[in-house]
């Protein structure tokens, strides 16, 4: 293992210090507490960044003892050539800020690997959209998502997961959301004019879409319930959880697995959804609540040669439920209209992993 003085005597070599009055001495206390595998790692690459800019090893050789405490070797060797090639084509300044800024690497990194674009998947999800609406909505790109109810805006990337393929899922759920917004009547009412009253009406805005959300996620897992699986699935993998917190009061879900071989497993579910007030009832001074409901339900999963293959029973005990209704409302020939969820329903599906 090289001793202080080997390293510091290597550094200055490296780095010119007779010349460019680096001073290496305070590199060999960063250098010191690595492996002897790691200090060798550092000491070449500091080298051959040398052999393009002295000013860029320095940096390199102090920032890299701590990136590799969270990195991977192969993750640096790629910040240091990512680096010499801003160097080769912007000069030394654009360079050092790469060097710098180690954490903007790594995300540009991630994004260029696992971000899904929406030039590369757009015509895919243009086809899907129209499948779901039976008309020509159109995909366009856009800072944030949203719709104008003719057209849905997207990012022009999609990086907040781990792969490619989960992020183009989001891109996925994303449309089916705007979708769902044009479907089931989010701007049948002048949401500003709405929201205006309210003393905050960002607040409101605010509130309005997590229960706009909730109504319309109900929607999406009462007419493609497969959908509505993906949504679940992808909020579990994103660490969310699957309703607000401060919702607790009025769901509860139960849920238990059983593995019965290897490569099958049982899961068993139950949600129970307290009574909850009707859309429309902003002041809450309708005299009734929609009531309660519990519901059971079963999927047995297996996996065989790279494929996921499921069988599940939604509602087991065919439990007659609404979970939205609204009070009155201008279409409402009564003074409540409830949507009614599904009955017993089954469902199959098979996935299959290329690798």
């Amino acid at each position: 293992m090289p001793t202080s003085e080997q390293i510091a005597a290597q550094l200055d070599d490296t780095l010119e210090a007779e010349f460019t009055f680096i001073r290496s001495e305070e590199l060999v206390p960063l250098l010191s507490p690595l492996s002897e595998e790691e200090q060798l790692f550092v000491l070449d690459w500091t080298r051959r960044i040398a052999s393009t800019n002295v000013e860029i090893a320095h940096q390199f050789a102090r920032r890299a003892p701590q990136a590799l405490a969270a990195l991977e070797p192969r993750v640096l060797e790629a910040w240091a050539l990512h680096a010499m090639d801003v160097y080769d084509r912007g000069g030394l300044r654009p360079a050092l800020e790469v060097i710098r800024d180690v954490d903007s690497f790594m995300r540009l990194a991630h994004e260029r690997t696992a971000g899904a674009l929406f030039d590369e998947v757009s015509g895919v999800l243009l086809p899907f959209v129209r499948g779901l609406s039976g008309r020509r909505l159109l995909l366009d790109q856009a800072g944030t998502i949203y719709t104008d109810s003719e057209t849905l805006f997207l990012p022009s990337l999609m990086a907040q997961l781990a792969s490619r393929e989960d992020n183009f899922r989001l891109y996925k759920v994303a449309v089916a959301l705007l979708w769902a917004q044009t479907r089931y009547g989010t701007f049948r009412q002048p949401l500003q004019a709405a929201l205006a009253g309210y003393p905050d009406p960002q607040r409101a805005l605010a509130l309005f879409n997590a229960l706009e959300t909730r109504r319309l996620e109900a929607c999406i897992a009462r007419e493609l319930p497969g959908l509505y699986r993906e949504m679940g699935a992808l909020r579990r993998q994103r660490g969310e959880a699957e309703e607000p917190a401060a919702w607790g009061e009025a769901l509860a879900q139960l849920q238990a697995a059983w593995r019965a071989a290897p490569r099958t497993q049982l899961v068993a579910s139950a949600r129970y959804v307290g009574r909850q007030r009707y859309d429309n009832d902003q002041a809450n001074t309708f005299p009734g609540l929609m009531p309660d409901y519990a519901l059971a339900n079963l999927e047995l999963i297996r996996s065989v040669a790279g494929w996921r293959i499921s069988a599940a029973l939604d509602n087991v005990f065919d439990k007659h439920y609404y979970s939205y209704g609204i009070v009155d409302s201008f279409g409402c020939a009564t003074a409540i209209c409830a949507y009614p969820q599904a009955g017993r329903t089954w469902f199959l599906s098979a996935e299959h992993a290329l690798h």
